[in-house]
């Protein structure tokens, strides 16, 4: 409130403001903010209070954003359900006997639920994507490296990023401008090269479009797929080039390598909790972490060797298309009481992790359950104004965007 007082005063003094002023912003329990407790999810760490505030959440305030508050999230970050039985699991506004996908839950359904404007979460197999795509919100996973993660609790360095999720598409290109590595001008004496402003737009001509056939995707559900097919039709009256592509390898690869990967680091982060009988730990998380334990660094180090072979074939199979779409996830939210925990919901997004590509998640539609369904727009590494271009494009023709955008409101009145 405080805070709030004081870009109130900024305004009225026409003060200078940040293209955030004044906007409420909730971050992931995995971002250290200073004097404040960062728990990372488990119960083991419930007293443990940061010493220092992430650099992604100084630019965010560096912008005008006032920080709200903390989101919970699957112990650790490991998991995709959404599911803490220690802290509680957010529940899914749309149906709250659903899980809300994980692991940054809490920053999804706090944003779908209307309790504040746009919250931070990470990603690191699809960890902002698919809570964003269960609670019909917009979710963001940048670039590996494109934003700071010093401050951020790591799980696996190799595959993390961290990204908004928001309302609108425009409002997750405006959160992310304020977040970039470059977005604080007084660090590099010079403008981001990103601009929000810049993917504004309602036509795709001239644009290729990589599609994921239909052939690739026998796992997804009757109704998602029909709404994945729906979207490409709507993009092509947009004007956009549809290429269809064959990505069921890469598809198929990523769950595993990319799982491996994430184990091997996050065992050698959190091996030392994980052996420890003694710490409250969610049994499951407990055994994904020890899963790495095996995989010594020969081996880590060979999954990376091959994991930029990967990404050298997926960019000759891409051609001269910038992004491609596919739906975000394969099924519909599954009852919490029912969830599975050694069964996976990342089928379709740990590719954007392993082959170190952008994502963006943005509503289609709802699914047979009355549930959100979502399409996936995959960019090349640092292709995220394609992306965004792409999504605020289809998000205007479709009107997929249930509730107001920032950039509908003033930022700095009260009222909002």
């Amino acid at each position: 409130m405080n805070a709030a007082r004081n870009a109130d005063r900024k305004t009225a003094d026409g003060g200078e403001t940040g293209i955030l002023h004044g906007v409420p912003i909730a971050i992931k329990d995995l971002i250290e903010y200073q004097g404040r407790v960062t728990s990372g999810g488990s119960k083991a760490w419930e007293k443990r209070k940061s010493l220092a505030t992430a650099a992604l959440v100084r630019q965010l305030e560096w912008n005008g954003a006032i920080i709200i508050g903390k989101t919970n999230l699957v112990e650790f970050a490991l998991g995709s359900w959404g599911t803490n039985y220690h802290l509680g699991t957010a529940r899914n506004p749309w149906n709250i006997s659903k899980v809300p996908g994980g692991s940054s839950s809490g920053s999804a359904v706090a944003v779908a639920a209307g309790l504040c404007a746009a919250a931070i979460g990470t990603d690191t197999g699809g960890s902002i994507r698919i809570p964003a795509a269960w609670c019909g919100v917009v979710g963001l996973k940048p670039t590996a490296g494109s934003v700071d993660m010093s401050g951020v609790l790591p799980l696996s360095p190799s595959l993390d990023s961290a990204g908004p999720i928001t309302r609108s598409v425009t409002d997750a290109a405006l959160v992310f401008e304020a977040m970039r590595l470059d977005s604080r001008r007084g660090l590099a004496g010079e403008k981001s090269p990103f601009r929000s402003g810049s993917v504004r737009g309602s036509r795709l001509g001239g644009l290729k479009i990589a599609a994921v056939d239909v052939e690739c995707l026998g796992f997804v559900a009757e109704d998602i797929l029909g709404a994945y097919l729906n979207s490409l039709g709507l993009l092509r009256d947009l004007g956009a080039t549809i290429v269809r592509i064959n990505v069921a390898p890469f598809i198929k690869k990523s769950v595993g390598l990319n799982g491996k990967i994430t184990v091997a680091e996050a065992y050698g982060i959190l091996g030392g909790i994980a052996e420890d009988a003694t710490a409250m730990l969610d049994p499951h998380v407990r055994e994904r972490i020890l899963g790495g334990k095996g995989i010594g660094r020969g081996e880590l180090d060979s999954l990376l060797r091959d994991r930029k072979r990967e990404i050298r074939d997926f960019r000759e199979v891409m051609g001269d298309c910038g992004a491609m779409v596919l739906p975000t996830m394969a099924f519909s939210p599954p009852d919490i009481s029912e969830v599975n925990e050694r069964e996976t919901a990342t089928q379709l997004t740990r590719m954007g992790n392993y082959l170190g590509l952008c994502g963006l998640a943005v509503p289609n539609g709802l699914d047979r359950h009355g549930m959100p369904s979502s399409l996936q727009i995959l960019g090349l590494p640092g292709n995220e104004e394609a992306i965004l271009r792409i999504g605020m494009a289809y998000e205007k023709e479709a009107g997929c965007s249930r509730r107001p955008s920032l950039s509908g409101v003033s930022a700095a009145s009260p009222h909002h």
